[in-house]
């Protein structure tokens, strides 16, 4: 009989060790295909799109969130809310919630019923509609916390060790994704600003040019205003020069919606007179 228990311990092991493995390998399975297709993007609103329906959709929650924390502001941005359908929470400070609890320690939070947690900016508001389990899970890249995801259940005590692990799995990877594409926006942010120097520095170029070549006045005015006019697709552009002599402001270049206008002087008033008088552009938005 001793063999006989013996071998039914073994066998009972051997299905918890292969279920075990089994379960591996479909959070492996699932991990390799959310990877795969945040990989493709370099989005943000997608990424966490992809993460959110794929959370939602294996665990099953009533309400699913993934939460990023704005560092120059401070706040919590909400890209992904879904309870009875898509949300847009409105952002929110960065406090004593469940959120910022689990930003700020870095670590998993496990709750199983409504009186052990209450959370501020929440999609659920009243008393009789409020989750009783929560599982919030840090979105980790590198040395930095940059947010949360968080399934919550009206059940109690839904969540176990198996789901943390699932979700951190996750959120690892959404972590890597959304700091790539964060780092793909700063570099186009940055490459921008290089096209616009560049432009800069060839309008300058091309304006000492002028400036150094052999044409009469109005020559130079008519290439540098079309310059002008070309590189900031403006309008109206005008080139006004005061002349002491009759206090009056004459136009030897100006042109709009790709009209030229003949010089028609007027007096130093307004704007301008404003400019002349401090020596200081003039930026009205």
């Amino acid at each position: 009989m001793g063999v006989a228990i013996a071998n039914a311990r073994l066998f009972d092991e051997t299905q918890r060790l292969l279920k075990v493995s089994e379960d591996r390998a479909k959070e492996l399975a699932i991990l390799n295909s959310v990877g795969e297709a945040m990989a493709k993007t370099l989005n943000v609103k997608t990424v966490t799109r992809i993460v959110g329906d794929k959370v939602r959709e294996i665990f099953g929650t009533d309400v699913t969130e993934i939460l990023l924390r704005d560092e120059e502001s401070d706040l919590i941005t909400v890209p992904y809310a879904f309870y009875k359908g898509y949300q847009d929470p409105e952002p929110f400070a960065m406090g004593e919630g469940l959120t910022s609890k689990v930003i700020l320690s870095g670590k998993p939070l496990v709750l199983g019923t409504t009186e052990q947690h209450v959370a501020p900016g929440a999609l659920i508001p009243t008393e009789e509609d409020r989750t009783e389990s929560y599982l919030g899970v840090p979105i980790i890249a590198g040395d930095r916390t940059l947010g949360v995801v968080s399934v919550q259940s009206y059940e109690k005590n839904v969540f176990n060790e198996d789901h943390v692990r699932l979700l951190q799995g996750l959120s690892s990877s959404m972590g890597v994704a959304i700091s790539n594409a964060h780092l793909f926006d700063e570099t186009q942010r940055l490459l921008k600003m290089m096209e616009a120097r560049n432009a800069e520095l060839a309008f300058v170029n091309g304006v000492q040019e002028v400036l150094v070549s052999n044409l009469e006045m109005q020559e130079i005015y008519d290439q540098i205003g079309d310059q002008i006019h070309e590189i900031f697709d403006a309008q109206v552009v005008d080139i006004g020069l005061f002349d002491p002599d009759d206090n009056l402001l004459h136009f030897p270049y100006t042109i709009e919606r790709n009209v030229r206008f003949p010089d028609l002087p007027m007096p130093l008033i307004g704007f301008r007179k404003h400019v002349m008088d401090t020596g200081q552009p003039l930026l009205l938005r």
